[in-house]
């Protein structure tokens, strides 16, 4: 009797091992969602923090004098150059010279982390790695053969105290999601938007501004809400489905765009700022919401010339869009959507129609039928196409850049040239000074540099 009492706890603990190897690896299979239907959160979360040996929630693990504040802050206040190689130049396109340059961040298929984003700043490029190392180069040294990072150091250690922003090896779960999402350079201000932990383990985006120095940059908090989600009550949770761009906009304001974690009903909430685009003063720090309805809404613009803001959101499977984003109008997320759920299920609070005009929401101004995995927009200067109101659009998933022009009465893009780059697109920037495009590549990583040779 004790044998099979044995037996019996035997196989009902390696029958609970395969199910939780099939519901990890296969989240959007029928079976596994029908299986998640049959408990409430509040037990997934008490099995999840207590059952399983690798706890979802985020605990200190026993051994954190490797990965402490205190050694963090003093890595941070190293003085550091380093060296970033020429990986190759090559004609990639009729027109467009690649050139690459070996960054030495930590890769994306490693941690999942944002590589890093990058700015123009004076006769400088800043360049800051998805958890927090900023540095500067000159724009001189762009077509060297080697490119040198000098250090900045800053007191971010001392304001982002969460180590899973810090994390590149994935010591702690969800850290490959908690990050830097943008830099814009305003005058002498630089602006980082990021992903903060509010509470335990309840997140949002939030502003760090501070003046640049070269040397050492001292931040402080600029913006900030008390709204937040949390992975321990939205089953969902996905903090990389967050926005986070920040553009200069008219009269003294930024335009911030928040994604909605992955809480649908929150984008059509006029109560919640997630799945929004807000308006921020500068000086008053006052915000408000600019625009609605978005789901990760990667890409963001403001174009002085045309006075028209752009952006870029992520569909779900497939359904990628460009905005022509105007105040008070609402883009559709999750009633309307030109793509489907990944699971192929309805779900009633996100219907995913195939028109949002019809249901009173704005039309994209263009979408991708299939996943392109959209990011960044930024306008081409007629110096380097010769030609008006061209757009370029950058992709994770298809590694490509996508030429745009927009029509003269601001309503539709039509589609002029994919250009291949064979890496996932980050983030893009003009460098005047050498006419040329700059891009965070994050497979190599590197930094990408395109040149139009004609």
């Amino acid at each position: 009797m004790k044998k099979k009492i044995i037996l019996a706890v035997l196989i009902l603990l390696f029958l609970l091992f395969v199910s939780s190897l099939f519901i990890y690896y296969k989240p959007y299979h029928p079976i596994t969602i029908q299986i998640k239907k049959q408990f409430s959160i509040e037990f997934k979360t008490f099995v999840r923090d207590n059952l399983f040996i690798i706890q979802e929630k985020n605990k200190k693990i026993e051994n954190l004098e490797k990965f402490s504040l205190s050694l963090l802050n003093k890595s941070n206040n190293k003085s550091e150059n380093l060296q970033s190689n020429l990986i190759f130049k090559k004609k990639i396109s009729k027109n467009i010279l690649l050139t690459k340059y070996q960054l030495p961040f930590t890769a994306r298929n490693i941690s999942n982390k944002t590589v890093a984003h990058i700015e123009n700043y004076n006769n400088k490029i800043l360049i800051i790695s998805g958890n927090g190392k900023l540095f500067f180069i000159d724009q001189k040294d762009i077509f060297n053969r080697n490119i040198y990072l000098s250090k900045i150091k800053t007191n971010l250690v001392n304001l982002i105290t969460d180590l899973r922003f810090y994390d590149t090896n994935k010591i702690f779960l969800n850290s490959d999601e908690i990050s830097i999402k943008d830099m814009l350079i305003l005058n002498n201000s630089l602006f980082l938007s990021y992903i903060k932990e509010v509470q335990d383990d309840c997140f949002n985006l939030s502003i760090l501004k501070g003046e640049i120095d070269l040397k050492y940059i001292d931040f402080k908090t600029f913006f900030e809400f008390d709204e937040c989600l949390s992975f321990k009550y939205l089953e969902e949770f996905n903090a990389q489905q967050s926005g986070g761009r920040l553009v200069k906009y008219k009269q003294d304001k930024l335009l911030l765009s928040i994604g909605e974690f992955k809480a649908r009903e929150l984008a059509q909430d006029t109560s919640s700022v997630f799945g929004k685009i807000i308006l921020i003063d500068i000086y008053t720090k006052k915000s408000k919401i600019y625009s609605s309805g978005f789901r990760n809404p990667q890409g963001l613009m403001y174009d002085i010339i045309n006075d028209v803001v752009l952006s870029t959101d992520h569909g779900p499977y497939g359904g990628d869009e460009v905005n022509l984003v105007k105040k008070n109008k609402n883009y559709g997320w999750p009633i309307s959507s030109y793509g489907f759920h990944y699971d192929g299920n309805i779900r009633k609070e996100a219907p995913l129609y195939k028109s949002h005009k019809k249901y009173g929401f704005e039309e994209p101004i263009y979408f991708f039928n299939e996943s392109v995995g959209i990011s960044e927009v930024i306008k081409i200067p007629k110096l380097f196409y010769n030609k008006d109101d061209l757009y370029f659009v950058a992709t994770l998933k298809e590694e490509s850049l996508y030429v745009f022009q927009l029509s003269k009465n601001n309503e539709n893009l039509k589609l002029i040239e994919k250009i291949t780059i064979g890496e996932r697109i980050r983030d893009i920037v003009y460098n005047l000074e050498n006419n040329v495009f700059l891009l965070i590549l994050e497979n190599s990583p590197s930094i990408g540099v395109i040149k139009n040779i004609n």
